[in-house]
């Protein structure tokens, strides 16, 4: 629950509003960034307890939220020590090192810098075009 409820939703509106919005909102940016840093914290407290996310196992937990904390652990790994702990053991895991391959960056994505993000893009991901009907 921890991650469909706090690490998906708030990281992903930390990200709209940090990188891919067209205009500024320093509320809501300031909103986000304090919301996913405290995530974090609490996340780095079940860390110094247990080995994985939800315990003493690998579970679907572990899988769920790496994805969305691959970018804080290598940013943030001094600050965070038993997530950056879990981050090295997730990706030492040769099917988590392979599935995280495949979704590698583009260039209009937060890892390639936003180059080529355009208002098309925004169009489409949260605009007119994407309530558009289907052709």
């Amino acid at each position: 629950m921890f991650q469909v409820s706090g690490i998906g939703p708030m990281f992903g509106q930390a990200a709209h509003f940090g990188f891919y919005a067209a205009e500024r909102h320093p509320y809501a940016i300031d909103r986000y960034a304090r919301e996913t840093d405290r995530l974090l914290r609490v996340l780095d407290g079940q860390l110094r307890a247990a080995e994985w996310v939800a315990g003493d196992d690998y579970t679907i937990a572990d899988m769920a939220m790496l994805p969305y904390l691959r970018r804080p652990i290598a940013e943030q790994a001094n600050r965070y020590p038993h997530l950056a702990r879990w981050g090295e053991a997730m990706l030492a895991r040769p099917a988590v090192r392979d599935g995280m391959a495949v979704g590698v960056a583009r260039k209009e994505t937060i890892e390639g810098g936003l180059d080529g993000f355009t208002d098309e893009h925004r169009s489409i991901l949260w605009g007119e075009r994407q309530h558009g009907v289907a052709r």
